[in-house]
């Protein structure tokens, strides 16, 4: 079963620092790339903020599950914490996503 929200991480995870992206699990991206819906083309925008984007509430998770458990330090983590446990929304303007492109995309193309 293909999975759109997956396309949308995908997208989005193709225009964060290079240094962030290896820190994700070759496990994690392969099974995103495994569950994509391959007729589902996702547009990411890098010059608006990721809460500006046209994405799921599942991406949305997803990314948000992916950014704490590899790249958050412990500020951040302690952060999202207080959140969830105050039942707030977490904001959607936390990773930059105006950079552009690294020219260290060789990296990331080595991954799944």
């Amino acid at each position: 079963m293909s999975n759109r929200s997956y396309n949308e991480v995908l997208g989005f995870l193709g225009h964060i620092p290079p240094k962030d992206y290896l820190k994700i699990p070759r496990e994690e991206i392969s099974k995103l790339m495994l569950g994509k819906d391959e007729d589902y083309q996702f547009s990411f925008d890098p010059k608006r903020k990721l809460s500006e984007q046209n994405i799921s509430k599942e991406a949305y998770a997803i990314f948000t599950r992916l950014y704490y458990q590899y790249i958050a330090d412990e500020n951040e983590k302690k952060g999202i914490e207080e959140m969830v446990k105050l039942g707030k929304k977490i904001p959607r303007t936390k990773t930059n996503t105006t950079s552009k492109p690294s020219s260290k995309r060789s990296e990331l193309d080595e991954r799944p």
